[in-house]
């Protein structure tokens, strides 16, 4: 029995290229993973982002109001303390 060279050759050459192709597109899926990763914590964190901001602006408001409320009890208890009241003029 005659073994062929070119038809070992070609064989070859066959599961070489077979090899390349199969690294190269897990190497692109790789990068895709790693692409749809890194887009999906940058999400992530705009959201975390969002939520803080707006977090962060309730706490605002609600001490502005605060403020406002202890300014005018303030006032008040002055004018009552100076016997300036509104009921006295």
């Amino acid at each position: 029995m005659k073994i062929n060279i070119g038809l070992i050759v070609l064989a070859a050459i066959v599961i070489l290229i077979v090899w390349i192709l199969s690294y190269i597109i897990k190497t692109a899926n790789s990068l895709a993973r790693l692409k749809n990763k890194a887009m999906e914590l940058n999400s992530d964190v705009d959201v975390a982002l969002t939520k803080r901001y707006d977090l962060l602006k309730k706490q605002y408001n609600a001490v502005k109001l605060y403020c406002s409320h202890e300014s005018t009890t303030l006032i008040e208890t002055i004018k009552m303390r100076n016997g300036l009241s509104g009921s006295e003029n």
